[in-house]
């Protein structure tokens, strides 16, 4: 960090802040900012957001749910992560493990009926699924979904839509 200016928003993190959805890639990018010396005039260069904005996102004054697409990839790429690990870390996507057991026993089910009825398998007896270990069925579902483009969510196609090359 530049020692010969001040950096408001280089307090350390409490206990609130990081425990507000969004606060663990926020601590990340604040920490990455420090670490890289940069000035607040600098910030939207680098994270795509003004210094005030990133202290109200902090502060969470400004709801984290309101991170644009453009700015969530401009965090990934700040940081060298995915888009997608970042879209998690912000709460604005939840992978399939953290959905609640019902959400995620209807998304099989509705992947695996697709699969069964797609002309483009072959017949897919149901039988023959039944005995299969769910993560198995879990990478089935995926497969099919990228590779027909039947959208569960629409989330693989987003993102691979958005994720910069």
């Amino acid at each position: 960090m530049r020692s010969n200016c001040v950096l408001p928003w280089a307090a350390h993190l409490s206990t609130a802040e990081i425990g507000r959805p969004g606060g663990y890639i926020l601590a990340a990018v604040r920490a990455e900012i420090e670490r890289r010396g940069l000035a607040r005039h600098e910030l939207p260069t680098h994270i795509g957001i003004t210094a005030t904005h990133f202290g109200k996102l902090r502060s969470g004054t400004s709801p984290i749910k309101h991170v644009s697409a453009p700015v969530a990839r401009r965090f990934a790429k700040f940081l060298g992560l995915s888009l997608y690990e970042v879209l998690i870390g912000l709460g604005q996507i939840e992978p399939i493990e953290t959905l609640a057991e019902q959400q995620a026993d209807e998304w099989l089910h509705r992947g695996l009926d697709a699969i069964s009825r797609d002309r483009s398998l072959g017949p897919l007896p149901a039988a023959d699924l039944e005995s299969t270990p769910r993560a198995v069925k879990v990478a089935l579902v995926h497969l099919h979904q990228l590779a027909s483009s039947v959208p569960h969510q629409s989330l693989a196609q987003a993102l691979c839509a958005t994720e910069e090359p």
